[in-house]
């Protein structure tokens, strides 16, 4: 759900994004705001949605059955990028042009729980927008 904010945020002002995604857990969390047991993915929530709310998009979530069409079977692989054949890897990588976000870059090497994360990427996406 990161990957359109961090890459492709200019396409997304003013939109409505729907997600289609595999994980019960991430659709009810995004619908509380949070995930009562981990707070990383709530961070990345909260990463979402101040990006969205910083570029008006609005944003939806639906939940599909793994593996049950060819973009969920695409989406999950994506996750697991050493399944993703030559052809689907061209098929990502010719949707997005992914910005370095060097915030989340920084964050990845060390996890730590950092509430102004979503700050430091407001910035980042603000500088190309």
């Amino acid at each position: 759900m990161l990957l359109p904010f961090i890459s492709i945020p200019e396409k997304l002002v003013g939109r409505e994004v729907v997600f289609h995604i595999n994980n019960t857990a991430v659709g009810n969390g995004w619908n509380k705001g949070y995930l009562k047991n981990d707070i990383s993915a709530t961070l990345m929530l909260r990463c979402i949605n101040s990006m969205a709310a910083h570029l008006g998009t609005k944003v939806h979530v639906v939940h599909v059955k793994r593996m049950t069409h060819e973009l969920a079977s695409l989406a999950d692989k994506i996750s697991r990028t050493d399944r993703l054949d030559r052809e689907e890897k061209g098929l990502v990588a010719g949707k997005f042009r992914l910005m370095k976000s060097k915030a989340l870059e920084y964050w990845l090497t060390d996890p730590v729980l950092d509430w102004n994360l979503p700050y430091k990427m407001l910035e980042e996406i603000a500088s190309i927008i």
